[in-house]
């Protein structure tokens, strides 16, 4: 992580669904290997908190930084990681891969991607069902320990 004006801006690595595939990207939309440094939320909040938002936005990429507080964890933020994904595929037309036939856009392979999920939720419908049931459960259960926590502290 960068602590000089003299150095190279730092990104915000940009969370992704995790059967992406593609390039990683930062917040701003620019390719990781385009940048020459690239954080995560949490090393952008330490940084933020140690230097304070005025100092440390001198050696941040100024839209990752007003992009950092944003939810961006796909455990506990899926909608919003998706619909990032699918807002930058909508908009990157480039192609995935250098070189060679065959190429594909991103916003082609998400497609695919997400057609795909949607096939391997149908031929197992039970299984899938299956984990959208214990995945309700375990969060019923987060929340009833929250709940709990804050009964003791009243």
């Amino acid at each position: 992580m960068t602590e000089s004006v003299d150095g190279p801006l730092d990104h915000l690595r940009r969370a992704m669904p995790p059967w992406w595939t593609g390039p990683e990207l930062t917040e701003c939309g620019r390719l990781a290997t385009d940048v020459q440094s690239i954080v995560d939320r949490p090393a952008m909040k330490a940084k933020f908190a140690k230097q304070g938002k005025q100092r440390a936005s001198f050696s941040t990429c100024m839209t990752c930084a007003n992009l950092y507080q944003r939810p961006g964890s796909w455990d506990r933020f899926p909608i919003e990681v998706l619909h990032r994904a699918l807002e930058g595929s909508r908009y990157r037309m480039s192609p995935r891969r250098e070189g060679g036939e065959g190429e594909v856009t991103v916003a082609e392979r998400t497609r695919r991607e997400l057609l795909a999920l949607g096939m391997l939720a149908g031929e197992h419908r039970e299984e899938f069902e299956r984990l959208v049931e214990a995945i309700g459960q375990t969060e019923n259960l987060d929340d009833a320990r929250r709940r709990a926590r804050l009964r003791r502290v009243q």
